[in-house]
């Protein structure tokens, strides 16, 4: 079971001593721990690691970094969500498929190439695979590649193309690059995390989508309690499946080495169709 720990703004007891609230919630059928506490900081260590017996953690970011010490010195379970995680990556294809699908590119037309040397995520490749026609995958291990491409057609009939050649990746549609490795091609990109600041590349380049955060947490991401790292949580140590599914809300580009933006999903499709558009002269 996973732990929230929050505060409320404003303290329901008097905050000269310390006092906190239970209650249990349950979201997509895992239960969840919430433990809500009249202040942020002087918190008694020992007495919440008791509390807490042995279940990760999800902090509120109102409890500074010297008291989340002192708690994880006390031996509580502290989560925080890696930069890059399955889920993280899970959402990047996601965002691949939606932009691709709602650009208007013509579905023949609508290709994802992945950038994997290690073919390392061919569980990403197959979800694409279920959604699209075109999945290049730019790899050096072409026995793993050739055995996944094999499986893929024996087992839904979908043709997968793959090479340890960078021409491999489609000049049309998108390339994602799930360890944010660039090809050697100006090529449109989605990248998991926010690529180099000193990079040069003319092409858009997309990252770090936001997913969509589901209703039932509003209640829960009160008082300090990030969305993204309680979808994390949840998938990392519930097994939560179903928040695969999970499509962005946001997500940010960079072009030109412009000034990074935040930008809605039908934003970066219409980029993809005008870039569809520029290279055929329409």
């Amino acid at each position: 079971m996973l732990l929230i720990i929050r505060c409320q703004e404003g303290g329901f007891r008097q905050r000269l001593r310390f006092h906190c609230e239970q209650e249990q919630v349950e979201v997509f059928g895992k239960k969840i721990r919430l433990l809500c506490l009249n202040r942020a900081s002087r918190l008694p260590a020992r007495k919440l690691a008791a509390l807490c017996q042995n279940m990760p953690v999800l902090l509120s970011s109102q409890i500074g970094e010297k008291q989340r010490e002192l708690l994880a010195r006390a031996g509580m379970r502290l989560y925080a969500a890696p930069a890059v995680s399955p889920l993280s990556l899970r959402l990047c294809v996601n965002c691949a498929i939606e932009l691709l699908e709602q650009s208007g590119i013509p579905f023949p037309c609508q290709a994802l190439g992945i950038i994997d040397p290690h073919f390392r995520h061919a569980a990403l490749a197959l979800h694409a695979l279920l959604h699209l026609t075109q999945v290049r995958i730019l790899t050096d291990n072409l026995p793993a590649a050739q055995q996944f491409a094999h499986q893929m057609m024996a087992e839904y009939g979908a043709p997968v193309t793959f090479s340890d050649n960078p021409s491999i990746l489609p000049e049309d549609g998108l390339t994602f690059s799930p360890e944010g490795i660039l090809p050697e091609r100006n090529l449109p990109l989605l990248f998991p995390t926010r690529p180099a600041s000193d990079m040069t590349w003319t092409a858009p380049i997309f990252y770090s989508p936001k997913p969509v955060l589901p209703e039932q947490f509003t209640a829960l991401t009160a008082e300090g309690i990030d969305g993204r790292d309680l979808l994390e949580a949840l998938y990392a140590l519930e097994r939560c499946k179903m928040l695969e599914k999970q499509g962005p809300a946001s997500l940010y580009l960079q072009k030109n080495g412009e000034v990074e933006k935040e930008i809605a999903p039908a934003e970066a499709s219409r980029i993809l169709l005008q870039l569809f558009h520029e290279k055929r002269g329409m």
